[in-house]
């Protein structure tokens, strides 16, 4: 799945998870290295080493290809990738599109289901994926930053190599770009697009203005060897661009004006704690400006620890998951059941992977949160206005039944970046093949803002036809809109000012699915008969012991001594 970014209140939840289950994690076994990898130079001569995946381990159709393997970026760091041929173009004229998960720390391996050609079933069977962005583009997923996922450092989990900001990861991704595509140039001909999700609000815009910057170096006669990248477009699903408009949005998701099915997530007192949490004098828009004021690490860390606390207000008051309203904890969308598939030895073996895997890395997380990385800015939103400037296609998507990283706030952000033209476009409605209307979108020239219907935070697994003809319009310089006309700069869409769509609570579920539950597309909901809530004196698995309960508040105390 897709990860939002670090709360301290979402960590202790997981920290609780762990308690109830057996986990492995990257450094419970050796590096085993793979004897079975080819060996090549990318561009700069940066070490790859790669193999051709047998069938079965992810894309079924007969015929295509499948590659994994590390761009050694560095001789102690290891980056993992995997690439799919493109199904329904020639995959040598067709474009490459790179999809990053967020975090920072979980691993881009969840592609596979959620923009990707497969998908596990409870049952562990792999099963093709109709709607698969790979049908117009390859597809390359990488596990990145060095740490999370199959990608590693020698020693396992250094602090001194881990990258512990957006920036500092930046060259070892662009190092890696320069690697894989150098090894594969016929999968890139056509240009390079950028989808992320999440904490790639931080990653993508910052990433892909290195490219661009490096670009400019290239062309400069600067960098000897590299290769320029043609960045066409970047796509970023319910991302985390500015701390402070988004703090904003958890109020006005939640109070005033409201989320659009219906939802209370919360009563008079707690609402008006939330009011203060976020408004207040000292509270948590005064600690995020003075983190990006004094950029001082301690200031960040603190900041992002405090806030996470305002923000986990109307999740923990109301029961409801927090990337997805509809639903109580535990929410069983998207399913996890690709982490169990590729953690088997004999999957690992068969993609070259040399460490176990963990499709979330809790130590590159914490490398992060020692800088606050998640409060910080970083001039991203000057990035996406510089992106614009040089012609790539940008378009901001966001699930409308998230609440950590909702709608309203990178609607905020997308009406912050005063692109030309952008406020006086109006809202319209997407077409798709179905005949439905799944979402709308805001456009002006190749800047667009997307409001998906009935999607939480991994917006794309949710309305996958949606995504999908977003996607390929937005690659191919299309209104995504119609897919007609060109995005050119005088576009704009035409509509209302504002996105009104209300769904009320027609698919708000109000008891705690199973684990096994299955998702219909068509009508937004679950199929499965639930679990019963658990009544006074009932015990479930899932829930922490008393010991555990004490474990996670003695770990809370201490990691707020640390900053």
């Amino acid at each position: 799945m897709a990860f939002a970014p670090d709360k301290c209140t979402a960590r202790w939840a997981s920290y609780a998870f762990l308690l109830t289950i057996s986990t492995s994690t990257a450094n419970s076994q050796p590096v085993r290295k793979a004897e079975d990898l080819q060996h090549t130079k990318g561009y700069l001569d940066i070490p790859v080493r790669y193999k051709e995946v047998p069938e079965g381990i992810c894309e079924l159709t007969s015929g295509l290809k499948s590659f994994s393997g590390y761009v050694d970026v560095e001789d102690n760091q290891h980056i993992f990738c995997t690439l799919f041929e493109a199904r329904e173009r020639d995959p040598g004229e067709a474009p490459l599109t790179v999809w990053l998960s967020g975090g920072p720390g979980g691993s881009s391996m969840d592609g596979r289901e959620e923009i990707g050609p497969c998908g596990v079933d409870f049952e562990g069977n792999l099963y093709s994926r109709s709607y698969s962005w790979s049908n117009a583009s390859n597809l390359l997923l990488i596990d990145q930053p060095v740490g999370v996922g199959f990608s590693y450092t020698e020693p396992l989990e250094d602090e001194a190599i881990t990258p512990n900001s957006t920036s500092s990861a930046a060259p070892a991704f662009w190092k890696t770009l320069q690697g894989w595509m150098g090894a594969f140039p016929q999968y890139s001909r056509s240009g390079l697009n950028i989808a992320t999700v999440s904490y790639g609000g931080h990653y993508g815009p910052i990433f892909a203005q290195y490219i661009e910057r490096q670009n400019d170096r290239i062309a400069a006669g600067e960098l000897q060897g590299a290769h320029a990248i043609n960045l066409t477009s970047l796509l970023v699903g319910n991302g985390w661009i500015d701390p402070t408009l988004h703090a904003i949005s958890w109020y006005n998701y939640t109070v005033s004006p409201g989320n659009t099915y219906d939802l209370s997530l919360i009563n008079p007192s707690p609402a008006e704690k939330l009011r203060e949490g976020i408004f207040g004098p000292g509270q948590c828009l005064d600690q995020l400006k003075e983190c990006n004021t004094l950029q001082t690490d301690y200031i960040c860390s603190s900041a992002t620890i405090f806030c996470g606390e305002v923000q986990d207000i109307p999740p923990s008051m109301s029961g409801r998951h927090d990337m997805d309203i509809r639903y109580l904890n535990p929410d069983p969308f998207p399913p996890t059941f690709y982490v169990d598939f590729l953690a088997q030895d004999w999957v690992r073996r068969a993609l070259g992977a040399e460490v176990e895997y963990t499709d979330y890395s809790f130590f590159v997380e914490g490398q992060f949160d020692e800088t606050g990385d998640d409060s910080r800015e970083l001039g991203i939103k000057d990035a996406l206005r510089d992106l614009n400037r040089r012609g790539v296609n940008v378009a901001l998507y966001y699930g409308d039944a998230d609440y950590m990283v909702n709608w309203m706030g990178g609607e905020a952000v997308a009406t912050a970046l005063e692109i030309p033209g952008f406020s006086s476009a109006g809202y319209q409605d997407i077409t798709t093949s179905d005949g439905v209307v799944h979402g709308q979108v805001e456009q002006s020239g190749n800047f667009a803002f997307v409001r998906i219907y009935e999607a939480g935070h991994s917006a794309t697994w949710y309305q996958p036809l949606l995504a999908q003809t977003m996607f390929e319009r937005t690659i191919q310089g299309l209104d995504i809109s119609t897919g007609t006309q060109r995005s050119v700069a005088e576009y704009k869409s035409i509509g209302q000012p504002r996105s009104t769509f209300h769904e009320g609570s027609g698919t708000v579920i109000d008891h705690v699915l199973s684990k096994n539950a299955t998702y219909e597309h068509t009508t937004n909901r679950p199929e499965e008969e639930h679990l019963p809530l658990p009544h006074s004196g009932e015990k479930r698995e899932t829930i922490p012991s008393m010991v555990g309960i004490l474990i996670i508040a003695l770990f809370c105390m201490f990691s707020q001594q640390l900053v």
